[in-house]
C-alpha cells in the first residue's frame, strides 16, 4: 500500500524548488504525495498524482494565517497522512503544537536572513526550541546544524541540488554570464558595476550576462538603472520572473553561471541552488567567498569572488585566462550526486520511509 505524504508549506506549489523537485523526482509506487499551500496568485502549476490543497490568501495578514491553521488542520484530520513533512517557517512551533499527536518531521531549509542581531538570534532560537517538538529533522546544510544547535541523532542532512541538463558541451569562445534566483538582499547590481569595470578593460571580449530574478519594485528598478548608468545596456540584460521551461532554454544557452550571495554570516550556512542547478548544466562558476560555496565549488569548476565590483571584474578575467581548461561534462560529472533524482531516491525517500516506521508505532 502506498505512504500517504504531505508536504506542508506556505509556498504556492512549484514556486519553491526543493519542495516541487521532491514531488517531481518522487516514486508514486511508493507514495500518495500531497501538497498544502497558500494559493498566492501565481499561474497554478499541475504534476500528476500530485495532490495539491490550495488555502486562500487575503490581503489581510492575521486572517490569512488564521484560515491556514484551520484548514491544514482539517486537511490533516481528514486525510490521515502517514507523514507530513513540514517546512519550516513562520508559526512553526504553533502548527505544530495544533499537530502534536499528527506523525510530522520538521525540514528546515534556512536560518533567519535578517541584519539585526537580536531579531537573527530570536529568530534562530525559535527554530531551535520548535525542533525539539519533533522526533526527526532535516536540514539543509551541516554548518546549519550546528548554528542551530539541532540534536544530532535525530536530524538527517538533506542537501540542495540541481537538475542534471543533457545539453551539447559548452564552448567558450564567447562568455555568456548568467544569474538565476531572487534579488532582495543579494546586491546584483555590484556584479553590473564589476562586468563594466572589465568590458571598460577588455572592449574587444565577447561577453554578455542574462539576469533572470524578481525582488520589490524599487531593487528592481535600481537594477536597471545601474545598466543604464554605467551604459551596459548592449551586453546585459535584465529579463525580470521566468518560468522553468523558459529558464532551461538560458541555462542552455549560457556558460558561465553567476552565484552572488552577499558575504554575511548568516549567508555562510545557506547552500545556493543556482551553485548547483549551474554545476549540472555544464556551466563553470563565478560564486561568492562563503563558507558553504567554498566547501562545494570544486577546484577547475569555478572561481570565489569577494562580494564587491572590483573582485568580481577580478573573477571574470581569471574565467576567460582558464576558458581553455574548462570542461563542462567534467564538471556535471563532478555534481552527480548533486543532482535532484539522485537526492530524492537515496537521501529523501529513505528519510520519509524511515520516519514513517518510527512514528507510526
Amino acid at each position: 500500500m502506498k505512504k500517504k505524504v504531505l508536504i506542508l508549506f506556505y509556498n504556492q506549489f512549484g514556486y519553491h524548488t526543493d519542495s516541487y523537485m521532491y514531488a517531481k523526482y518522487t516514486d508514486k509506487d511508493i507514495f500518495d504525495l500531497h501538497y498544502c499551500c497558500f494559493d498566492m496568485g501565481l499561474t497554478k502549476i499541475e504534476m500528476p498524482l500530485i495532490t495539491v490543497k490550495y488555502i486562500p490568501l487575503s490581503s489581510n495578514r492575521v486572517k490569512s494565517y488564521l484560515l491556514f491553521f484551520i484548514a491544514s488542520k482539517k486537511y490533516i484530520v481528514k486525510e490521515k497522512f502517514d507523514l507530513i513533512f513540514h517546512i519550516d517557517a513562520n508559526f512553526t512551533l504553533f502548527i505544530r503544537i495544533l499537530n502534536l499527536f499528527s506523525p510530522m518531521v520538521l525540514d528546515i531549509r534556512s536560518g533567519d536572513l535578517s541584519d539585526n542581531q537580536y531579531i537573527l538570534w530570536y529568530r534562530n532560537k525559535l527554530i531551535t526550541i520548535s525542533s525539539r517538538f519533533y522526533r526527526k529533522i532535516s536540514v539543509i546544510s551541516k554548518s546549519l546544524s550546528k548554528e542551530l544547535k539541532l540534536n544530532l541523532q535525530k536530524t538527517t542532512l538533506l542537501p540542495l541540488g540541481g537538475e542534471l541538463q543533457l545539453f551539447n558541451p559548452k564552448q567558450f569562445e564567447s562568455i555568456k554570464l548568467l544569474y538565476i534566483g531572487s534579488l532582495n538582499n543579494r546586491n546584483v547590481e555590484q556584479t553590473i558595476i564589476g562586468f563594466s569595470y572589465f568590458k571598460l578593460k577588455n572592449p574587444n571580449i565577447e561577453i554578455s550576462y542574462d539576469i533572470i530574478g524578481f525582488g520589490s519594485e524599487s531593487i528592481e528598478k535600481e537594477l536597471e538603472n545601474t545598466i543604464v548608468r554605467y551604459k551596459m545596456s548592449g551586453f546585459i540584460k535584465f529579463h525580470g520572473r521566468k518560468k522553468y521551461p523558459d529558464i532551461v532554454a538560458f541555462l542552455d544557452d549560457c556558460n558561465v553561471g553567476v552565484v552572488y550571495i552577499p558575504q554575511k554570516r548568516y549567508y555562510d550556512f545557506q547552500p545556493s541552488t543556482k551553485l548547483y542547478e549551474s554545476l549540472l548544466a555544464g556551466m563553470p562558476v563565478i560564486a561568492t567567498n562563503t563558507l558553504e560555496n567554498r566547501q562545494s565549488l570544486i577546484k577547475d569548476c569555478g572561481v570565489l569572488c569577494e562580494d564587491n565590483p572590483i573582485s568580481f571584474s577580478k573573477a571574470l578575467e581569471i574565467i576567460i585566462q582558464k576558458k581553455g581548461n574548462y570542461n563542462s561534462q567534467k564538471i556535471k560529472q563532478s555534481y552527480l550526486e548533486s543532482d535532484w533524482r539522485y537526492i530524492v531516491d537515496n537521501i529523501w525517500t529513505p528519510f520519509i520511509l524511515e520516519a514513517i516506521k518510527a512514528l507510526n508505532p
